[in-house]
């Protein structure tokens, strides 16, 4: 079965990565080719999937930016490096960020044919062994030794191009929020880390009997679990996060912050659960909002790169593919309107033969007539 939780820790940590980041679209496939069920299931997960590949590849590009000093303009994603073609990364990547959907199943496709070639291949056929390490007919083997489950991710990716986007424009504040709550609880060892430490501030059986939770935490844990649900905005439960901290800190007004030794001089120890969720919370929905503007940029780099790279319409071709009728209706109009203007050049320029043939042939019926009289 698909779980977020575990493609995370597939993809990989997003500080401290080395390498292309655009490989990390090979271990979601690799991810998914192994974990799908073949059910409605897949199809209920996969969007929440492909989100988080493409955040997890958006942090790690941002982190490499961060720890390599440099600024992502200019159509470049990432710095240049031996390592890797950093060129062809960059218009791929470019592409990626923008149709994150489509480029993963035209990732796994290409997997597929390689995987093909690789088949159909026979070694006896040439000595040339530098030809077959080049086209890499031996590792294609290797790496798709279970290309039926390959070809099942390609059907589960297969006409998601608008449906993707149309969930992501819906729900990326909600998801951005709810899995960097999630990572700031890094002790917590949960598929749901959120609810488990919700539950682990719930209140005793004393705290129950005397109603003594306070009007706060109350309001921050519904609004909490309302947010989780879509049912509450980013906005409000932030302010109920602050609204506790300064409850138990009257100084976090000012400064926004809280030390391990300000929680841990709590006398109650479900105080300081409590204090050390709202923190948490707080501090996860602020990187919502930085990621999200750095995001932007990204976003904004990625589309200067494809038309500077004159990749605008391979990337729409592969977008009407995958079953976008907004891209498939531009391409055809485009088409129709090239037809009609070839149509139209056409018919100027059988126009301009013909006048051309009638005006050398009254010339020679002129030249004639003028000969006849001469005689």
């Amino acid at each position: 079965m698909l779980n977020a939780q575990k493609l995370l820790k597939k993809l990989g940590n997003t500080r401290g990565y080395v390498g292309n980041p655009y490989d990390k679209l090979k271990i979601a496939l690799d991810y998914i080719s192994k974990n799908m069920t073949g059910t409605e299931v897949d199809d209920a997960t996969i969007n929440e999937i492909v989100f988080l590949t493409k955040k997890n590849i958006a942090e790690t590009i941002l982190h490499q930016a961060e720890e390599n000093k440099i600024k992502i303009n200019n159509g470049k994603l990432i710095k240049p490096s031996n390592g890797f073609d950093s060129e062809l990364a960059n218009k791929k990547l470019s592409m990626f960020m923008i149709a994150p959907e489509t480029i993963l199943k035209d990732e796994v496709d290409t997997m597929i044919a390689e995987s093909n070639a690789a088949e159909n291949y026979d070694p006896n056929e040439t000595l040339d062994e530098e030809k077959n390490v080049e086209e890499g007919f031996h590792e294609n083997r290797v790496a798709l030794h279970d290309k039926k489950n390959y070809i099942k991710v390609s059907n589960l990716l297969k006409n998601k191009d608008a449906s993707y986007s149309n969930y992501e424009a819906e729900n990326y504040q909600l998801l951005n929020d709810k899995y960097n709550i999630s990572a700031n609880m890094l002790e917590v060892e949960s598929e749901n880390p959120i609810e488990d430490a919700i539950y682990g501030c719930k209140p005793g059986f004393f705290e129950k009997l005397f109603r003594t939770t306070s009007r706060q935490y109350t309001n921050f844990k519904n609004l909490l679990e309302q947010r989780m649900d879509g049912e509450a905005s980013r906005e409000d439960l932030k302010n109920a996060a602050k609204d506790y901290l300064v409850y138990k800190f009257p100084n976090f007004e000012k400064t926004g912050k809280l030390t391990d030794e300000q929680i841990q001089a709590l006398s109650s120890s479900k105080t300081r659960d409590r204090v050390w969720l709202c923190y948490k919370t707080y501090k996860g929905l602020e990187k919502s909002e930085n990621y999200e503007k750095k995001l932007d940029n990204i976003m904004n780099v990625s589309k200067e790169n494809v038309a500077s790279n004159n990749l605008t319409n391979e990337l729409n071709e592969k977008r009407a593919l995958n079953g976008n009728l907004e891209f498939q209706n531009n391409i055809n109009n485009e088409m129709q309107n090239e037809f009609q203007n070839n149509l139209e050049n056409n018919i100027q320029n059988n126009n301009e033969i013909v006048n051309e043939e009638l005006n050398n042939n009254n010339e020679e019926v002129l030249i004639y007539e003028n000969n006849e009289i001469q005689s």
